[in-house]
C-alpha cells in the first residue's frame, strides 16, 4: 500500500518520499514514563512510502516494574496479536539483543508513533539502561499531533484515527 495515495495530505506533515522511516508501537507496564517499562515492542519500515511487511519485528520484553498498568492497542498491519508472535516473534534472542536490535534498526532514519513522546522516553530509558545511544527528539514524529492538525480537532486518539481513514483494529 503506498501511503502517499491513500492520504496525498499526509505528505505535507511526514515528507516521506526517497525516506526510510521505523513506524513503532510499544505496550507498557503502565504509563508513568519513569517506573514502567516496555513489555512488547513492534516495529515496522516504510520505504519511500511503502511499507516492508518483511521488515517487521516483534519481540516481548520482561518487565522491569509490573504494576498491573496495560494499555494496548495491538494495532499494527491488521495482524492479530497472535499471528504477529507467530510469524514475526524473535524471542530467542536475549533481552540485551533484542533492545539492541530495535536500535540498529531504528539507525539514524525517523522513528513514527501515534504519541510518540511517550515511545521516545520508553524507548531511551530502554537504550540507556543498556548503554546505547539514546535517539534525539528531531528523531521523531508524532501521528497523533499529524492527525489534529490534519483535521483540526482535539481529540486524537489512536481509535479514533484509525476510524477516519478506514484502518481495521483487530481485537486483542
Amino acid at each position: 500500500m503506498n501511503l502517499i495515495n491513500k492520504f496525498p495530505r499526509l505528505e505535507s506533515f511526514f515528507p516521506i518520499n526517497d525516506k526510510r522511516f521505523v513506524v513503532i508501537d510499544t505496550e507498557t507496564t503502565g504509563s508513568n514514563r519513569i517506573n514502567d517499562s516496555i513489555k512488547e515492542i513492534s516495529a515496522i519500515e516504510v520505504v519511500n512510502g511503502k511499507i516492508n511487511k518483511k521488515s517487521l519485528r516483534y519481540y516481548e520484553l520482561e518487565p522491569k516494574n509490573v504494576n498491573g498498568g496495560n494499555n494496548s492497542s495491538d494495532l499494527l498491519l491488521n495482524i492479530t496479536k497472535k499471528e504477529i508472535k507467530d510469524k514475526y516473534s524473535n524471542n530467542s534472542l536475549t533481552e540485551d539483543e533484542r533492545i539492541k536490535d530495535i536500535h540498529n534498526f531504528i539507525g539514524e532514519d525517523i522513528v513514527v508513533a501515534h504519541n510518540v513522546g511517550f515511545d521516545f522516553d520508553m524507548l531511551n530509558q530502554e537504550f540507556e539502561y543498556r548503554k546505547l545511544k539514546k535517539l534525539p527528539p528531531t528523531q521523531f514524529a508524532c501521528t497523533m499531533q499529524a492527525f489534529k492538525r490534519l483535521l483540526n480537532i482535539n481529540d486524537s486518539n489512536l481509535s479514533l484515527c484509525c476510524s477516519v481513514f478506514n484502518i481495521e483494529i483487530n481485537s486483542k
